[in-house]
């Protein structure tokens, strides 16, 4: 079957723009780079404002249907589709904002092709900028979208709907199974910001505890039996983290030396909308380096890693993080915050009893979580095969 490819732009209509700050007492709805979550692919927190202080960004008006994608760290994948909800919402300039014509293009197929490795790998290697790769709106509207007819379309969008709806209701067990920890947690300890068992209360900063951010890898091409480099998109919610998506670098044996990930390490998401998100290291996970949006926390020996891990994900520390972190035009929160988080610190014993407890729950997730890695693996062929004209 041959495939006929069409730039984007020529299948997109145009955008209104407006400049909220012209508009005397209002207030507007604004989604800005920090309200997409990178890993859901979806609108989460956009942000309701007076328009007398709408950032110069604040341009884009959204109708339902329009396909968000950010222009900057294409790598990362920060798209989105506005629903019925978001309609006359208002877009940063940081979004390339598409929307489809409806007699020729899909919005849900739209919105699948621009999360598929074709277009991602496009995006990355058309990107400038070393420190802060971006790409403009014309290299998106410019790059080609295979197009077959709209009621086919239509089809390859809700088979891929369909499998990514089954790869979120497993996702929704493993969160279930990681809320019963955190219930264990509060049992045994309580608030950790509150304290009201009255454990020691300390901060990070009084622990023995090393802190290194990951290493950038500029201009390195992926290979297919390299080591793994963990990026932000690899890291779930509940701290699950896709091995099988990450990129393979060739690193040489000082950096693997230096900068590889070791049982009991903690991965902290430190900018984006993913900021405050952790991963445990486990003893049998896979080699991998953290990359540069990580900072790796190594607890010593007065932390157990598990009740650690806890800790940080614990409710009232994330909002602390989140708060803490929108102090700035994109998202971050990096070390000096970091070791300023309260912590307390019970016995060692609690915490191994408290790590235990942890342990078992985690075993009750084994078996969803597996079927998730299959759920993944087949949403991947299911991308391959759509958009080569297989399915």
């Amino acid at each position: 079957m041959s495939i006929h490819f069409v730039p984007i732009g020529a299948v997109s209509e145009k955008v209104t723009t407006w400049n909220p700050a012209k508009q005397a007492d209002g207030e507007f709805d604004y989604i800005d780079l920090s309200a997409v979550d990178q890993s859901e692919k979806r609108i989460i927190a956009p942000n309701r404002m007076p328009t007398v202080e709408a950032p110069s960004r604040a341009r884009q008006i959204v109708r339902a249907g329009d396909v968000l994608v950010s222009t900057v760290r294409p790598n990362l994948n920060g798209v989105a589709k506005a629903v019925d909800e978001h309609d006359g919402m208002t877009a940063s300039t940081g979004f390339c904002v598409l929307r489809p014509s409806q007699r020729q293009l899909d919005s849900n197929y739209l919105f699948q092709w621009v999360r598929s490795p074709s277009f991602v790998g496009d995006m990355v290697r058309k990107a400038t900028g070393a420190s802060y790769p971006a790409v403009s709106d014309r290299i998106i509207k410019e790059s080609v979208i295979p197009l077959p007819p709209v009621h086919e379309q239509k089809r390859i969008a809700a088979i891929l709907d369909k499998a990514d709806q089954l790869r979120q209701k497993r996702r929704q067990t493993i969160a279930l199974l990681d809320s019963l920890t955190q219930s264990i947690f509060l049992e045994m300890f309580g608030d950790p910001v509150s304290n009201p068992k009255g454990w020691p209360a300390l901060k990070i900063s009084d622990l023995e505890v090393d802190m290194t951010y990951g290493p950038r890898f500029y201009n390195e091409q992926y290979v297919d039996d390299g080591t793994r480099i963990v990026r932000i998109t690899d890291l779930a919610s509940t701290g699950e983290l896709d091995y099988s998506a990450m990129p393979r670098l060739r690193v040489t044996d000082s950096e693997l030396t230096e900068h590889r990930s070791r049982p009991g390490d903690i991965l902290f998401a430190r900018t984006g909308a993913t900021v405050g998100k952790t991963a445990l290291i486990r003893e049998n996970d896979p080699l991998s380096i953290p990359g540069a949006y990580f900072i790796r926390m190594r607890f010593r020996s007065n932390v157990v890693p598990e009740f650690a891990w806890a800790t940080i994900r614990y409710p009232s520390i994330q909002k602390i993080i989140f708060e803490g972190s929108r102090q700035s035009a994109q998202q971050n929160f990096s070390g000096p915050g970091l070791r300023r988080l309260p912590f307390i610190l019970p016995p060692i014993d609690e915490q191994l009893r408290f790590a235990q407890s942890a342990l078992r729950a985690q075993s009750f997730g084994s078996l969803p979580k597996a079927g998730a890695d299959r759920l993944d693996a087949l949403f991947s062929s299911l991308q391959h095969r759509a958009f080569s004209g297989q399915l």
